[in-house]
């Protein structure tokens, strides 16, 4: 049996970032993580990527990060727990609703940034996810 029949590699990649690279990689990634919000992304942003993710057959999911634009989500925002929820919550919903109204479903969800590094850090934000 060949390696290739045995492993199955994603090939992921933060997408609707501003950098306009979007239709050049697309057709090679399995899965991207598009700005909602925080950090970069909005209306517009989310919607072109995940057109563009649905034409090439890519999984999405929401990149939320802290609301820090002009550090660009990579700076810690010391939260509290409403705070860290009321901003995800509002980001992850806003990539749901434009996602649901072109029929893609979301398959993950990956922090951004200082963010990712807090939920994988900081029990506060861990136990505090808007899912729990």
């Amino acid at each position: 049996m060949k390696l290739s029949d045995m492993v199955t590699i994603d090939v992921n990649m933060n997408l609707g970032e501003g950098m306009n690279v979007e239709g050049q990689v697309m057709p090679y990634i399995s899965s991207c993580n598009i700005a909602c919000g925080g950090h970069y992304g909005n209306y517009n942003s989310i919607k072109e990527t995940l057109l563009l993710a649905q034409k090439y057959g890519v999984k999405t999911g929401a990149h939320p990060s802290f609301e820090d634009r002009e550090n660009f989500g990579r700076i810690h925002l010391d939260w509290n727990e409403a705070r860290f929820r009321e901003s995800v919550s509002k980001q992850i919903q806003q990539f749901h609703d434009v996602a649901l109204e072109l029929g893609i479903t979301m398959n993950h969800i990956k922090m951004h940034g200082a963010l990712y590094h807090a939920t994988a850090h900081l029990t506060d934000y861990v136990k505090s996810g808007p899912f729990n």
